[in-house]
């Protein structure tokens, strides 16, 4: 059975799409940018000076960590 071929390029998530009420964290936008200013979510990566991305890995990790 052929292996399937792995993406080549990372897929990413702006922010509206990683806090609720839509995304996968159960948090609000201003408390999210508390914590990646605090150095406990990773600094997203610049697009645009408007656009800032996060790998969907990362953020799913976020998402399954237990709540500290």
């Amino acid at each position: 059975m052929p292996q399937p071929i792995p993406d080549p390029l990372p897929r990413y998530l702006r922010v509206r799409q990683i806090v609720a009420p839509h995304g996968v964290l159960p948090i609000s936008r201003s408390t999210f940018y508390a914590q990646v200013a605090a150095g406990k979510f990773p600094p997203g990566v610049r697009l645009t000076p408007g656009t800032t991305v996060w790998a969907t890995s990362v953020i799913l990790a976020l998402a399954d960590k237990p709540a500290s």
